[in-house]
Formats: C-alpha cells, structure tokens, sequence
C-alpha cells in the first residue's frame, strides 16, 4: 500500500512538521527533520520526498560532485543517521562515493 499526502505547503522540508516524523529511536524530532531538510535543499537541492515509519528519501537536484564535497557531506549524513554507515556502507569514505553525484538519498533508523 502507497499513501500520497497533499500537504498546505510548498517548501519539501516543511513535509516533516505537517506529517510528524520522527522523534523516537534514533530518528530526529520532527522540528530537527525540518532544519536538516531546508538546510539540504538550500546547498544541494535536496527535496524531502518520501517517508514511511523509520525511513526518509530525499531526490536531490544538485549532489556533490567532487571528493572533499562528498565526504563533508557524508559526515553530515551519518550525524543526521549514524545507521547508514554503522549497518550500511560501513565508513564514511564508502558513504562518500554513493553521494558523489547521487540524486537519491536513503535514510533509516532501526
């Protein structure tokens, strides 16, 4: 079963607050969903697109498309989701070459 939300806005990262995300486990407080989101979407075009119980999706218009960029950003992918490296790619270095041009971005939390 897929559920589509018409939301009363037009800002992705405000998608967190309306649909109350998060905030158990490991998954941030929807308030804190909605700054990493607008943060992402300003420097990379990041749009909040899909969520289900412990997992987040972004699309993402303008990815990291040099090393250094790359690995920045993996760091603040594994502080926003530490379970992306710790039961995923298993180092930063590993994150970083997923993120390198990728334009979908997966989050869960166990």
């Amino acid at each position: 079963t897929v559920y589509i939300a018409l939301l009363p806005t037009k800002e992705a990262w405000q998608a967190p607050a309306y649909l109350r995300v998060g905030g158990w486990n490991e998954y941030p407080d929807p308030a804190m969903e909605c700054a990493v989101a607008r943060m992402w979407e300003e420097k990379y075009g990041a749009k909040y697109a899909a969520c289900l119980g412990d997992t987040v999706e972004f699309l993402v218009d303008a990815p990291p498309d040099d090393r250094n960029a790359a690995e920045e950003l993996a760091w603040e992918h594994y502080n926003y989701c530490p379970d992306i490296v710790d039961q995923g790619a298993e180092t930063i270095c590993n994150l970083a070459s997923v993120l390198l041009n990728g334009t979908v971005w997966f989050f869960w939390w166990d």
